[in-house]
């Protein structure tokens, strides 16, 4: 069995409990999305939304220093 690195091409997304994880955020997200503070998330499915890893990333390297 040979073990393969992820291919590039795929994204991965993270869920609204592992971003409030991930960037220790405490105010809700709905209210961070309202304001225009957070990305919009990727609807994945009709109960499912997500942010991609790379939106997420990117969007923390532009609030650094605020």
């Amino acid at each position: 069995m040979s073990t393969r690195a992820p291919s590039p091409l795929l994204t991965r997304y993270v869920s609204p409990r592992q971003l409030k994880d991930l960037t220790g955020l405490s105010e809700p997200l709905w209210r961070l999305r309202r304001r225009g503070d957070l990305p919009e998330p990727v609807r994945l499915s009709p109960g499912r939304c997500a942010w991609s890893e790379d939106t997420i990333r990117t969007w923390l390297e532009s609030r650094e220093g605020r």
